[in-house]
Order: C-alpha cells, then sequence, then structure tokens
C-alpha cells in the first residue's frame, strides 16, 4: 500500500505561490498594488511580454536597509515580506516564481540598496548598481517569471491581450486613486499589436474620480452626473452617479456607478 507523505517546505512554498500569482498582469497588480501602501504618488509600470520580465517603480516611503537584510535571508524573507502590507503575500510569491530584485531609499538613507533573490537564494545584497534612486523611492524589478513553471507560459495570453489587461487593470487602480499618476510602458515594441511607441498608457493626476474617469474615458461618458461624497464617522464614499441611464444589448436599462 502507497504511504502518504508530508511535501517539503520548499514544494509547499512553491505551491502556495503559484495560487497567488498566475499571471502577469496580477503580477503588476500586485506590485502597484503595494506601491500604493507605500503612500506612492507617482508610479512608472514597464513590461516585457516575451521576456517576461517587469517592473515597477514609486517615489513611496521606500523600505529600509535592515528591512533589505532580513529579505535576503530567504528563510525569513517570506515571512517579514508579509508585514510591509496586506499584499506583501505577493512579493514572497514572486521571489519563489521569479527573480526578485527591489532596490529602494528612504528619506534618511543617502544611498539606495538592493537585495536579489531566485528561487528562496540570495544573489546580492547591496548598494544598488542598477537602479539607484535621487529621492525615496523603490524599484520592484522581476525577471525570468514563472521560469520554473512552464505550464503558466505555455497557457498565457498572447502580448497584446496580455497588455490589454494590464493597463485596463491599471486604469481601475486610477479611478480608485486619482491623486496619483500612472505610467505604462512596453519595454520592448508590440508588433503583435501595432504599437510603435514605447509608452502605452499615461493618466496624469487628478483632483477627483471623475476628473479620472473624464480622463480615461472622455467626457462623454462623464456627462449628466452628479458626484457623491458622504462620511460617516471613519467610513467615506466617494464617486459619482449617471442621471441618464443606458440600455444593454438586451434593452434591459443600467445606470454607471462608478464609486
Amino acid at each position: 500500500m502507497t504511504s502518504l507523505q508530508t511535501l517539503s517546505d520548499p514544494v509547499r512554498t512553491r505551491l502556495r505561490s503559484t495560487q497567488i500569482l498566475t499571471s502577469l498582469p496580477q503580477v503588476l497588480s500586485e506590485l502597484v498594488q503595494n506601491a500604493l501602501d507605500a503612500s506612492a504618488s507617482h508610479l512608472d509600470i514597464g513590461i516585457d511580454c516575451q521576456e517576461w520580465e517587469c517592473w515597477v517603480k514609486d517615489d513611496g516611503h521606500g523600505i529600509s536597509r535592515s528591512s533589505l537584510d532580513v529579505l535576503s535571508r530567504s528563510y525569513e524573507a517570506g515571512r517579514y515580506i508579509c508585514t510591509f502590507g496586506f499584499r506583501g503575500e505577493a512579493l514572497a510569491s514572486a521571489a519563489d516564481v521569479s527573480c526578485l530584485e527591489i532596490s529602494s531609499r528612504t528619506s534618511i538613507s543617502q544611498e539606495t540598496w538592493s537585495v536579489i533573490t531566485k528561487s528562496g537564494r540570495c544573489l546580492y545584497n547591496g548598494p544598488s548598481t542598477r537602479w539607484r534612486l535621487e529621492r525615496p523611492g523603490t524599484v520592484v524589478y522581476l525577471r525570468d517569471i514563472f521560469h520554473n513553471l512552464p505550464i503558466r507560459r505555455t497557457t498565457h495570453s498572447r502580448p497584446s491581450k496580455t497588455m490589454e489587461t494590464i493597463c485596463r487593470d491599471i486604469e481601475t487602480l486610477a479611478l480608485v486613486f486619482p491623486g496619483v499618476s500612472f505610467t505604462v510602458s512596453a519595454m520592448r515594441p508590440l508588433s503583435e499589436a501595432g504599437l510603435h511607441n514605447d509608452r502605452v498608457l499615461n493618466i496624469p493626476k487628478t483632483s477627483s474620480i471623475l476628473s479620472a474617469f473624464r480622463h480615461i474615458h472622455g467626457k462623454t461618458l462623464a456627462e449628466d452626473v452628479d458626484e457623491i461624497a458622504v462620511s460617516s464617522g471613519s467610513m467615506k464614499l466617494e464617486g459619482f452617479i449617471s442621471l441618464r441611464g443606458a440600455y444593454t444589448k438586451e434593452g434591459v436599462p443600467w445606470t454607471l456607478v462608478p464609486i
């Protein structure tokens, strides 16, 4: 009779990571939400769908040298990363399925420090050579994503569809964070999508959710709306509601309520 055996810690970690990060758009979305947790006001996002690389650069409060030292110790990294915010587990998972490089500088540091890990091993820990930041912030750069999970690559969407999904996700986040600017660039031309400019999306800071919606979707869709701003104690609700309904293909009326 075949007996059941307990999986080793590395195998269990990898299995857990594959359930958290399943695609390039999800990887980038998690990195962007990490940057927003760090109170960033501007995000630069780059992606190379063919080479399975991406990076997110923010101007948030940064990560201290001592924290990066902890990240370089593979057995402690997963537990410690989770303290950086509710999205912290994604960084630990990224380290399991890619080559993860984090470069960061805080307001009290004169140097940009970097740590590089891959498959649970620290490859470098010291002054950053690739990303030297002039002000506080962090760059998270992932290379060789899903190198140990070939099935993720073979079943992934084509590059143009992947970029379309990423831009849609960033537009959604821009509506929730109108005070943050976003730029998305293709790290190489996407000939399949007919893109000749590296910059594929640019969303500036705006004063309100409605202004952000107007910039992304045009003025026509933002006509005849009423803004909503309600608060009660620590709870706050902002957004806008359309005063003019529309119809679906089935003839059912609906109203747009981005909140």
